[in-house]
């Protein structure tokens, strides 16, 4: 059988209210798990998925030029971007969810989608994913959710999730949450209103920054129903001096 998954429902039947573990549901596949979700394979056939989604969020990386060799200063005659001697300026590529913002009714599926050649993850914002003392993943998603995560995404896979729990979601890419790839979900049932997430100053800064971008608040979202990358009203969607600096420097 097609995909790597389990099960939120059997023979079509809701089974939530019936089952307390939060280990695997999945009885009967193909289906969606609430802790690991559905991974759909390069070569599955779509028409063998647990179900079709009513959305879709595609994970790329793309180059862009970022400058982060010396700037000049008093004492330098030094051409802005450019290191003596050195290389030309680098290309460094964005990591990122695109949407990067989605509004979404309870009960949605959302494909997320690995546009990319590299390995990427969608994983909620929960202490389950910590790895102490290097690094502590803050609690951002409802209450009542689980806390789940992908496993790792390949090139041209698909994973499915279904969004049951009304609420905030934060999500992050683990193996590139230092470079800013987080994306918001906004859950509503009727007329639900959320408050914005703490999301505190111990997150890396290029995290801060894309949840600091306007174009990120809840309201926002779900006004425009979907925030695209390229809407944010950022200059820098990461800082590579913040990102590289050592560890007590400025």
């Amino acid at each position: 059988m097609s995909g790597v998954g389990a099960a939120d429902s059997h023979d079509g039947q809701d089974t939530h209210s019936t089952r307390t573990s939060t280990a695997s549901d999945c009885w009967c596949p193909p289906c969606i798990d609430r802790l690991q979700g559905y991974t759909a394979l390069a070569d599955d056939d779509e028409s063998e998925w647990p179900t079709q989604p009513d959305h879709v969020v595609d994970m790329y990386v793309e180059p862009r030029q970022v400058l982060f060799q010396q700037t000049p200063t008093e004492e330098t005659d030094v051409e802005p971007g450019v290191t003596p001697g050195g290389p030309e300026p680098e290309q460094f590529p964005d990591f990122f969810f695109d949407p990067v913002g989605l509004h979404v009714e309870a009960g949605d599926v959302i494909d997320f989608y690995n546009e990319s050649p590299g390995i990427h993850t969608i994983t909620a914002f929960h202490p389950r994913f910590s790895e102490p003392p290097f690094f502590e993943v803050p609690q951002l998603i409802p209450d009542g959710a689980p806390p789940f995560s992908s496993p790792p995404v390949a090139a041209d896979e698909h994973w499915l999730y279904k969004f049951d729990e009304p609420g905030v979601y934060d999500l992050l890419c683990l193996p590139h949450l230092d470079l800013g790839m987080v994306m918001r979900v906004v859950v509503t049932d009727g007329d639900d209103t959320f408050e914005e997430p703490e999301i505190g100053e111990d997150l890396p800064p290029a995290v801060l920054t894309v949840y600091g971008a306007p174009e990120m608040s809840v309201e926002n979202i779900v006004e425009e129903g979907s925030v695209a990358w390229d809407d944010l009203t950022i200059e820098e969607k990461l800082d590579p001096d913040a990102l590289f600096a050592e560890e007590g420097g400025e």
